[in-house]
């Protein structure tokens, strides 16, 4: 459960805005408005992998743990 939400967010938000300021950076006048945008969209959504992880070592902790 964890993970696939880790690999949809990663895959399905991070990497499209990603591929979108790649593009904008590669024309001749870059938007920075839409640059700043999708970078602040990216930085905001990069705490909610850190959390998932330290959920995702709890859960194997707990199993080890019995």
């Amino acid at each position: 459960m964890l993970t696939g939400v880790l690999a949809v967010q990663g895959l399905g938000v991070i990497l499209p805005n990603n591929l979108r300021i790649s593009r904008e950076l590669r024309e001749t006048a870059p938007g920075t408005g839409r640059i700043d945008g999708l970078n602040r969209q990216n930085m905001r959504l990069a705490g909610l992998p850190g959390i998932l992880q330290v959920a995702i070592i709890l859960v194997m902790a707990r199993l080890v743990m019995g």
